[in-house]
């Protein structure tokens, strides 16, 4: 989150945690300038070792949703 903030065509990047006692759902709201701002933040060398990271973590697919 916080290195994807500093980026220039980063509009509004939020991560939401659900507060249930499960607490294991978590949402990535993100806003970019236009789509060479979200190209550039996909290609990023934090984004693609925080999803190598991760991804062992996960139940499921990720669902992503764009608007």
């Amino acid at each position: 989150v916080k290195e994807t903030r500093k980026e220039e065509g980063c509009l509004s990047y939020r991560l939401y945690k659900d507060c249930s006692d499960q607490g294991t759902e978590f949402i990535f709201y993100e806003e970019y300038k236009d789509q060479p701002a979200l190209d550039h933040h996909n290609k990023s060398e934090y984004l693609k070792q925080f999803l190598a990271d991760v991804t062992p973590l996960l139940e499921g697919k990720p669902i992503i949703e764009v608007f």
